[in-house]
C-alpha cells in the first residue's frame, strides 16, 4: 500500500495535533499527539489503504472504517486497546489511543530472546482472556503477531490493531474472508491456513496465529521463513509447526502439543476458546521437578502483571506501525515441491531457554530454622495450583460436599466447626510479632503495616508461598482446632489465596480461594500426588475484597467457611496433625490481618 497522504506532523486532526510520527507501515502511520481536551499525550494511527482517494472504493472504505470503528471501540477489556475516539478530517481517517510507554513483545524477544515458562504463560493467559472477550462480542482480531503486543507501563499485557484489517479490507460480507482482487491481507509467518486459501475466517484463525506466537516466545524465532510470501504459505497451509523440543529440549513436550494443537490445520482440531488453550499450557508449564505436577491447571486470570523495562518509550508503536503484509493468493499447485518442515535459519544455534529451577534447599538456615523450614517447604515446592473441578463436584452453599473417603458428610454441627470463645492464639498481623520468631516465611516475602501484614509470595512458577506457625510452637502441631484470618487478594493480583493446616514435613492441607469466586480443598500427600478433596462457588462482587476464611478441624472432617458463610465438608484422614499458616499462589500479593486459632486438640509438640 502506498502512502498516498505524506507526512501529517503538525496537523491537527479533530482534538488532536500531530507532534511526531513514531512509525509507518502499509496500513498506516502511527503518530504521538498532544490532545486538547483533555490535555495529555496520545497516538493517533491514520489508515491509509492504497486506493485513490476520489474514487468510489475509497468512499466505500470510509463508510466500512466507520462501521467497523464502531465495534472495535464497544469494547471495554483490561487487554484491549481502547480507542478514545475517531473520525476522518479532509478524507484522512484516524484512531486515537492511548500512548503507551511500555514497548511491544515484538522488542522484548529482540532484546531477551526467548522467554521464559512463565512469562510466556502470563502472556498468553492475557491475550487468551482478550480474545475470548472480543469473540464473544462477535470481534476477530486476523493479525496477531508479537508488534501487536503492547506492554502497558503496570506490566499488562495490550492487544492493539483489533479490526483494522477489516477495515481495510474491500469485501465487507460478514464472516468473509479478507480477499480483494486476489490478495489476501495478513502476516504471512502468522496466518491461519483458511487465511491464506481464502476459505471462511472465524475466531479459530485467531487461536492459530497465537500458537505461532506461542512458538516465537519460546523459541525466538517464527517456525516458517521463506524467500516469497508464497513459500512461507505453502507451509502454512501443508506443514505442522516444528516440534520445539527437538531443538530446545528443555521446553517440554506437553508445551509441544499445546502449539500443535492450536496450529492445527482443521479448524476443529484446535482448542474450541482462547480459556482452553490457556488452561492447557497452564497444565502443560508444570515444572518435571513439581511435588504434584499431575494437578489441574489453575484457572485464567485476566492478567498478570509481568513488569519489564524497554529501552524507549515509542517502540510500542514503531514497532505497531509496521504493516500486514499483502499477498497474492497463495494457490499451491499440486506440483509444488514440498518445502523443508522447519524453514528456520540454517547454521542459527537456538537460544537455549533455563531449565526448570530445582527446589532451593533449605540448608543455609540454622537451629531450629532448619527443620521448620523444611516443613514449610514441604507443600509448597513446584506445587501446580488446580482448576475448578468437574460438574459434579460444584456445590452450593449450605450442600454436603462429597469426598474420597465420606460419600455423604453429615452438614457441621457449629457449635463445633465454628470456634466461639476466646481464641487460644490471635494476631493482628502474622509474623510481625516482636521476637519474630513464631511465624516461618517460605517463598515468600512480608512486611508489616500497622495491625496488617503484606505477603507477595516470591517463589517460581506453581509454587505456593507464605507463612506457616512454627511447628516447635505451642501452636505448631495441632489436631483439632479452628482457625481463621482476614485475607485480601492485592488489586493487582488474580492469584489464588488461602489457608494452610495440618501441614508436616512433606505434605498437608489447603483450603484456597480462587480469584474467579471458586474455592477448592485440596490435600498434598508425601509421594506428591495432589487431591481434590472438595471444590464449590463462592459469590463475591469483588475478587480482591476483604474475606475472613475460615477452616474447622474435626477428627477427619474440615469444615469450610467465608464471611462466615458454610461452604461445604470434607473429609480426609491422612493427615492426625500439623502447624497451620496463610498461601498465596505464584505472583500474589495478599494483605492478612486477624489471625485467630481456636484449639480443641493438641498434639504432642515434636522434640527439637
Amino acid at each position: 500500500m502506498a502512502n498516498h497522504i505524506g507526512d501529517l506532523t503538525g496537523r491537527v486532526l479533530g482534538n488532536c495535533t500531530l507532534m511526531r510520527q513514531l512509525g509507518q507501515g502499509g496500513m498506516g502511520a502511527v503518530y504521538l499527539a498532544q490532545q486538547i481536551r483533555p490535555t495529555r499525550n496520545v497516538a493517533v494511527k491514520v489508515l491509509l489503504p492504497d486506493l485513490a482517494m476520489n474514487s468510489q472504493m475509497y468512499t466505500e472504505f470510509l463508510e466500512r472504517f466507520r462501521r467497523e470503528a464502531d465495534v472495535i471501540a464497544r469494547l471495554e477489556h483490561v487487554n484491549i486497546m481502547p480507542i478514545y475516539e475517531y473520525g476522518e478530517q479532509e478524507n484522512i481517517p484516524y484512531l486515537v489511543m492511548p500512548f503507551l510507554s511500555g514497548g511491544s513483545l515484538r522488542d522484548v524477544l529482540a532484546q531477551q530472546g526467548p522467554l521464559s515458562l512463565s512469562t510466556a504463560l502470563s502472556y498468553i493467559e492475557q491475550a487468551c482472556s482478550a480474545l475470548d472477550y472480543a469473540h464473544a462480542h462477535g470481534v476477530i482480531h486476523r493479525d496477531l503477531k508479537p508488534a501487536n503486543f503492547l506492554l502497558h507501563a503496570d506490566g499488562r499485557l495490550i492487544l492493539a490493531d483489533f479490526g483494522i484489517a477489516r477495515m481495510i479490507a474491500n469485501n465487507t460480507t460478514d464472516g468473509a474472508t479478507l480477499t480483494s482482487a486476489g490478495t489476501v491481507l495478513g502476516t504471512p509467518e502468522y496466518m491461519a491456513p483458511e487465511m491464506v486459501s481464502g476459505d471462511h475466517v472465524d475466531y479459530r484463525a485467531d487461536i492459530y496465529e497465537l500458537g505461532v506466537v506461542l512458538f516465537q516466545m519460546l523459541t525466538g524465532y517464527v517456525p516458517f521463513t521463506g524467500s516469497s510470501a508464497f513459500a512461507i504459505a505453502a507451509m502454512h497451509l501443508r506443514d505442522n509447526l516444528p516440534l520445539m523440543q527437538s531443538v530446545n529440549p528443555a521446553i517440554p513436550s506437553r508445551v509441544d502439543m499445546v502449539v500443535q494443537k492450536a496450529t492445527a490445520k482443521r479448524r476443529e482440531d484446535r482448542f474450541s476458546s482462547g480459556k482452553e488453550m490457556a488452561l492447557a499450557f497452564r497444565q502443560a508449564c508444570a515444572l518435571p521437578t513439581s511435588l504434584l505436577d499431575s494437578a489441574e491447571p489453575a484457572p485464567v486470570p485476566p492478567y498478570s502483571p509481568a513488569p519489564l523495562v524497554l529501552s524507549t518509550p515509542e517502540a510500542a508503536y514503531l514497532s505497531q506501525a509496521h504493516s500486514t503484509s499483502t499477498m497474492q493468493h497463495a494457490q499451491i499447485p499440486p506440483s509444488h515441491q514440498p518445502l523443508p518442515a522447519t524453514a528456520l535459519p540454517r547454521g542459527t544455534a537456538y537460544p537455549t531457554l533455563p531449565p526448570p529451577k530445582k527446589s532451593t534447599p533449605w540448608g543455609l538456615f540454622i537451629g531450629l530454622f532448619i527443620s521448620i523450614l523444611i516443613i514449610g517447604g514441604g507443600i509448597i515446592v513446584g506445587v501446580v495450583l488446580t482448576s475448578p473441578p468437574k460438574k459434579d463436584s460444584t456445590i452450593t452453599q449450605g450442600q454436603t460436599v462429597p469426598s474420597p473417603t465420606s460419600t455423604s458428610p453429615a452438614a457441621p454441627n457449629p457449635a463445633v466447626a465454628l470456634a466461639t470463645g476466646t481464641p487460644s492464639y490471635t494476631i493482628n498481623n502474622p509474623a510481625c510479632e516482636k521476637k519474630k520468631t513464631l511465624w516461618v516465611p517460605f517463598k515468600a516475602s512480608f512486611r508489616c503495616v500497622e495491625d496488617t501484614t503484606i505477603i507477595t509470595n516470591s517463589g517460581n512458577l506453581g509454587q505456593l508461598g507464605g507463612l506457616l506457625i512454627s511447628r516447635n510452637s505451642d501452636h505448631g502441631n495441632l489436631t483439632d482446632a479452628t482457625i481463621s484470618a482476614q485475607l485480601k487478594l492485592d488489586n493487582r493480583s488474580t492469584a489464588e489465596y488461602g489457608l494452610a493446616f495440618r501441614t508436616i514435613e512433606r505434605g498437608g492441607y489447603a483450603f484456597l480461594l480462587h480469584p474467579n469466586g471458586r474455592w477448592g480443598v485440596y490435600v498434598y500427600e508425601t509421594n506428591g500426588v495432589l487431591r481434590s478433596l472438595a471444590t464449590g462457588q463462592y459469590q463475591m462482587d469483588d475478587p480482591h475484597q476483604l474475606v475472613t476464611l475460615a477452616v474447622a478441624m474435626n477428627g477427619a472432617q474440615f469444615s469450610l467457611y467465608a464471611n462466615n458463610s458454610f461452604l461445604g465438608n470434607a473429609s480426609d484422614s491422612t493427615y492426625a496433625s500439623g502447624t497451620s499458616g496463610i498461601l498465596v499462589a505464584h505472583t500474589g500479593i495478599i494483605t492478612a490481618s486477624q489471625f485467630s486459632l481456636f484449639t480443641t486438640g493438641k498434639a504432642e509438640t515434636p522434640n527439637n
